[in-house]
């Protein structure tokens, strides 16, 4: 079997580009897609929930945005704090003899020509996030140390301790008093 041509991580747009390309190889008309997914979020659901790779996606914090590359996929812990209303933007254009995509990008990696017959405008809706109001770092490097235990371990189910441990233990601590 051969693997992905793109990487999910580090060029998660390589698969958009590619879900593109499919989904255009096979319809002729990219007004087919107004408004709808060509595959890509059943692509990105796959890869990180279904093959488990939710913890290779670095988080993005103050800490970590320094060393995380540009266009990389990573996972925002926060929360949506207003909703900026809806966006147009050139979806799908047509370069030279093929068709491109915007979607997922804040910006066109190429010139538009905004006069041309062979551009799509979409609509999305932005979303102003902010991080989790309270969140100390200790509480934040804590939460993920946890989340990485509970899914590595496995079912294992311990004995409870014998009551005579812990008369032994609250014999020891009235000692000290």
């Amino acid at each position: 079997m051969v693997g992905p041509m793109y990487d999910f991580l580090a060029n998660p747009l390589g698969a958009v580009r590619s879900t593109f390309d499919k989904a255009i190889g096979s319809e002729s008309d990219p007004s087919s897609f107004d408004g709808k997914d060509w595959g890509a979020v059943d692509l990105f659901r796959h890869f990180l929930f279904d093959q488990a790779r939710l913890s290779q996606v670095p988080i993005l914090n103050g800490a970590t945005i320094n060393w995380i590359k540009p266009n990389t996929l990573v996972r925002f812990r926060g929360m949506i704090q207003d909703m900026l209303g809806n966006e147009l933007y050139v979806g799908a254009y047509k370069d030279g003899s093929a068709w491109r995509t915007n979607k997922f990008m804040d910006i066109s990696q190429c010139p538009v020509e905004f006069n041309s017959p062979d551009m799509r405008l979409w609509e999305r809706r932005l979303l102003y996030c902010v991080p989790v109001p309270g969140l100390s770092s200790w509480a934040e490097s804590t939460s993920e140390v946890a989340v990485n235990m509970c899914m590595d371990s496995t079912s294992e189910q311990r004995d409870k301790r014998r009551r005579m441990d812990i008369e032994v233990v609250d014999q020891r601590f009235s000692c000290l008093r």
